[in-house]
């Protein structure tokens, strides 16, 4: 899983609204419980991963 900003064509809840309201999603799940290291690997750290293991 990983978050990205191309929201065209997506059904987005109006809090979050555009990629400016990610960190809101970020606030969110740290309020339900999820730790860093998990939302790091949502936010990011999955995104960087596969490109490492795709490109190197």
């Amino acid at each position: 899983v990983g978050l990205g900003s191309d929201f065209d064509g997506a059904m987005i809840p109006a809090v979050i609204g555009d990629a400016a309201g990610l960190p809101k999603l970020i606030d969110a799940l740290a309020a339900r419980g999820f730790g860093r290291a998990l939302i790091e690997k949502i936010a990011y750290r999955n995104w960087l991963a596969m490109l490492e293991r795709t490109i190197g």
